[in-house]
């Protein structure tokens, strides 16, 4: 296969199911995941519990939103991949227009039932109009688009004119991936087609016309039934938040001049 990012058809296996492109570094699942995930609500409900943990959810996309307030404080938000809509919640209640998109019915309805515009589709064949908002999030969706550079010039096709692009995808190059390596809990090859890292996730908002201007990385308290497991793996993420390399990679980008 072909790097997207820089063209390279040369690659060499890292842990897990992955290759890292010996161009630029991107690393990609290889062979990359067969269509075999349904976004339904069982993906929500159960694999993901976002009813269940609203509270865990929530607080992550007060964090996030925080990021967003501090460039861009009001306006018009789209957020692609907008699962049941708590982060459009978080959005609204701090007076932003939010908006979602979403490829599961069942995540579109259940933001619509919030009050929200959502629809249902790729974002792509939405065709929402040009410059029709001033901030597009896309948290942990790009990691799994299979053609990620044309998504974020759409992404950036929509943003108005000093726009603000949010993207939040897992850390490749945390400590914590480095710790587990295959094993690390967002690794996640049936699902992901890339693993960024801040160097690559830079480079391919660059090559899509965005100005990364904030990158910043942290990661939340593990859970696990094993106490010991429990308190190394915390003990991970502490020493990880303290030096840079957390597991949540979040980057805010503006339109390149």
């Amino acid at each position: 296969m072909t790097c997207p990012l820089c063209g390279s058809d040369r690659a060499r296996p890292v842990p897990g199911p992955l290759v890292r492109c010996e161009g630029c570094g991107l690393v990609r699942t290889e062979p990359a995941p067969v269509a075999s995930v349904s976004y339904d609500q069982d993906y929500f409900t159960e694999r993901n519990a976002y009813e269940a943990r609203a509270e865990e959810f929530s607080a992550y996309f007060r964090a996030l939103m925080d990021d967003i307030a501090r460039v861009r404080a009001t306006g018009r938000l789209l957020d692609i991949g907008c699962g049941p809509g708590l982060l459009l919640e978080e959005a609204r209640n701090r007076g932003y227009a939010a908006a979602g998109c979403d490829v599961s019915a069942w995540a579109v309805e259940s933001a619509r039932r919030r009050g929200f515009d959502a629809r249902t589709g790729v974002l792509q064949a939405l065709q929402y109009p040009e410059g029709a908002f001033d901030i597009v999030v896309a948290n942990h969706t790009l990691e799994h688009i299979p053609e990620p550079l044309p998504f974020l010039r759409e992404a950036r096709r929509l943003l108005a004119p000093g726009g603000l692009l949010a993207i939040g995808v897992p850390n490749h190059a945390s400590l914590m991936s480095t710790v587990m390596g295959a094993r690390w809990h967002s690794l996640l090859p049936d699902q992901h087609y890339w693993h960024f890292t801040p160097a690559t996730l830079t480079r391919m908002l660059r090559e899509a016309g965005f100005a990364p201007n904030v990158m910043n990385t942290g990661g939340g308290r593990h859970v696990h039934p094993n106490a010991a497991k429990a308190l190394a793996l915390n003990l991970v993420v502490a020493i990880a938040n303290r030096v840079g390399r957390g597991e949540a990679l979040i980057a805010l980008a503006t339109l390149a001049g």
